[in-house]
């Protein structure tokens, strides 16, 4: 699992996430989504982001995948669109190259982003407290989480990792 980092995302008052794996106790802010709005409020909205990152210890940058599910909510105190809650799964130096490895990334995402919301969200979709009010109360770590960590782990085994650079870009 060193490759591998996983947690639950929101905005209750500003960017705020609880993070497990190669993310615990790192800045993600790669996955703030400044665009999700009420429109969103019935229907869950997915992306996948490539980013780089420096690689801990080296002053080298390495691929990051990250895997996000967002969810609409409303911050706390405040009426205003624009908020959101969810999940990501965030894979270091490696992009699955298989639709099961996709199809339990999404599965797990939905797991996550469920237990966000109880934990969080109300039924009139809006915060119900901030990320760091219920620090002992959760865990991402628990065996239902960490069985789906373990198989994307197993099938990641199996893709090749990205060894040279392109240095091609073109615009579309």
């Amino acid at each position: 699992m060193s490759n591998i980092g996983w947690g639950i995302i929101g905005v209750p008052d500003g960017f705020q996430h609880i993070s497990q794996g190669i993310t615990a106790n790192k800045n993600i802010n790669t996955v703030d989504n400044r665009v999700c709005s009420e429109e969103y409020a019935e229907n869950t909205v997915s992306a996948v982001i490539y980013d780089t990152a420096i690689v801990e210890g080296t002053n080298t940058r390495q691929l990051m995948t990250y895997f996000v599910e967002y969810r609409f909510a409303k911050e706390l105190e405040k009426e205003r669109p624009g908020s959101f809650y969810g999940s990501y799964i965030s894979l270091s130096g490696v992009v699955p190259d298989s639709v099961e490895c996709c199809k339990v990334i999404v599965k797990l995402l939905k797991e996550l982003s469920e237990y966000n919301k109880g934990f969080f969200i109300s039924d009139d979709k809006k915060f119900k407290k901030e990320y760091t009010d219920s620090s002992k109360d959760y865990d991402l770590n628990s065996s239902i989480f960490k069985e789906g960590i373990d198989l994307i782990n197993s099938l990641l085994n199996k893709a090749k990792i990205p060894t040279k650079k392109i240095d091609n870009k073109k615009v579309l």
